[in-house]
């Protein structure tokens, strides 16, 4: 099964922290929870933004908004992650 840009079982490269996996897992649930409803995407991910406190773990999520969302708010939904530290 693959979520938008995202395929599972391939995330093997090198380089690939557990951190980063814990991100597109993130992204992954949401993309679960909604049903494919993009504004109820929004709003988890406006949620989730709301308790982070780190701006790396914010730029990963970000990130990871960007792989596994659907191109349609990708943008938008990694903005709402960065836009508390700016």
């Amino acid at each position: 099964m693959a979520y938008y840009g995202y395929a599972l079982g391939l995330n093997d490269k090198k380089g690939e922290t557990k951190a980063h996996d814990k991100d597109i897992g993130r992204m992954m649930d949401i993309v679960d929870k909604s049903a494919g409803d993009t504004q109820k995407m929004l709003d988890l991910c406006r949620s989730m933004a709301n308790k982070i406190t780190k701006y790396d773990k914010a730029q990963r999520r970000a990130n990871a908004a960007m792989k596994v969302l659907p191109r349609s708010i990708a943008k938008q939904a990694s903005l709402i992650f960065l836009s508390k530290f700016k």
